[in-house]
């Protein structure tokens, strides 16, 4: 069968969809109405035209006097930029679509995109370690302070003595670096 000649389904890897393609359709003879030919001469400026140089846009701003090839930005986007925003929250600071809630000079901590809750949170380094029996003094006191940080914050969020359940996840050695007590 000539996939072009007959109609099909496709599968959609992108949405796990099953669509039907009617290509023979183009094959349809032409009943609709035929428009002429535009004019050999077209005016060199036209006033009304939205697109011409210099004139008034859609959305209400006025082109640039172009004089070759332009792209304009749509007047009227279905999607628009996302910008990101900083905001507090409870105490938390969140940064729209980053989801950052703390950070220092090594560790930031976010909240993962798989949080259930906006208070589930994790802590991560700038600089990849393989586990944390790497890090450096001045590391450990960052690591601290926004562990620190993020149970002070939780409590009084959660109204909370001790709000927290920590673990932790590293390399193969990492029991041997954490003291008893501290994953739980």
């Amino acid at each position: 069968m000539n996939l072009k000649d007959a109609p099909h389904r496709r599968f959609n890897v992108l949405t796990g969809e099953w669509v039907l393609d009617s290509a023979q359709r183009t094959k349809r003879p032409w009943q609709g109405k035929v428009e002429s030919p535009p004019a050999a001469t077209r005016p060199a400026y036209d006033a009304h035209c939205y697109l011409y140089p210099g004139n008034l846009r859609a959305g209400g701003q006025h082109n640039p006097a172009y004089t070759s090839t332009f792209v304009f930005e749509n007047d009227f986007a279905a999607l628009a930029p996302v910008e990101p925003q900083v905001v507090e929250q409870d105490g938390f600071l969140l940064a729209k679509g980053e989801r950052l809630v703390l950070a220092n000079e090594h560790f930031v901590l976010l909240v993962p995109y798989w949080a259930a809750w906006h208070f589930e949170c994790m802590i991560v380094p700038w600089c990849h370690q393989q586990d944390i029996g790497q890090i450096t003094a001045e590391e450990q006191r960052a690591f601290a302070e926004i562990l620190q940080q993020v149970t002070i914050r939780l409590a009084i969020f959660l109204k909370l003595p001790s709000p927290t359940r920590r673990g932790f996840t590293s390399g193969q050695r990492m029991a041997q670096h954490i003291p008893n007590g501290i994953g739980t």
